[in-house]
This record gives C-alpha cells, structure tokens and sequence, in this order.
C-alpha cells in the first residue's frame, strides 16, 4: 500500500444550505416561477444535478429535515457517498455531513448543541491498484475533523 502525504492529498469540500424541503421563502424565488419549481420534489432533483457536479469529496449540508432525510437524500449513496445527520432535538431542520466512501471512513461523529455535527474522518490509503482501504495501526493513521452547522437568526 503506498502512504499518504497529507502535503500532497487534497480534498475537494463543499457547504450547502439546501433550504429545508418544508420551507419556502419567497425572496428567494421569481415571481414567475412555476409552483412545482417551488415544491420539494423538483428541487431535489436540481440538488442532486448540482451535488453530482460539485464533486466533492466532503460535503456539509445545513437545514435538512430530520423526518424524511433518508428519502430526501436516497440518492447520495449512489453518487457514492456515505452520509451522517446531526442528532440534535430540533425538529425541523438540522445539519448533515456526507463524504465519499471511497476516500474515507466514519470513525466518530459528536453532536453538539444546537445544529452542530463534528465528524472523524478517517482517509483511507490507495492500493497500487487504485482500490482504497482503510490504514492498519495507530502510527499510519491519518485523520480529517470536519464540522458543520446552522447558525440561528
């Protein structure tokens, strides 16, 4: 396996406010708009054009509804990413971090106060043949802290 050096490893991260699926503020819209380009179910289908060519490897996401996050975000993992939300009470909105399995693994998430999600990433090595594993032993272990979350009005 070849080593990875943190001055020449880069990640491509990127933070979204996906205005809650539940929300609508109307400042943030034309006029014109149709109704349906409003509603959820279109709007999902522009984020998940726009995550696909984002390509992050690291991506936070804020407002995100707690009751239907799995089905709001059913198409994260086919874009090849593994995903946590913030387990906070709040219960209309909170924030998520999502990062490509490929390149990383979840080693601990902490949720903190409100709307606040930190999250242990641990980078996986790269096989000579491309392929990705995750590090043996505390020595060859390298680590990403990332952390995301919502501030109140």
């Amino acid at each position: 396996m070849s080593s990875i050096d943190p001055l020449t490893t880069s990640f491509r991260v990127a933070s979204w406010n996906v205005l809650s699926n539940w929300w609508y503020v109307y400042k943030y819209y034309d006029f014109s708009s149709e109704k349906t380009q409003k509603r959820w179910p279109y709007r999902k289908e522009l984020t998940k054009k726009y995550i696909r060519k984002l390509d992050a490897d690291i991506l936070t996401l804020q407002e995100i509804n707690p009751n239907t996050f799995a089905e709001d975000f059913n198409f994260m993992r086919e874009l090849g990413y593994d995903g946590i939300m913030e387990d906070s009470k709040n219960k209309w909105m909170r924030c998520a971090i999502y990062f490509r399995r490929d390149r990383m693994t979840l080693v601990q998430a902490e949720h903190k106060a409100y709307k606040c999600l930190i999250a242990k990433l641990q980078v996986n090595k790269l096989n000579s043949n491309g392929a990705s594993s995750s590090t043996d032993g505390l020595q060859a272990q390298q680590y990403l802290f990332v952390t995301t979350c919502h501030l109140s009005a």
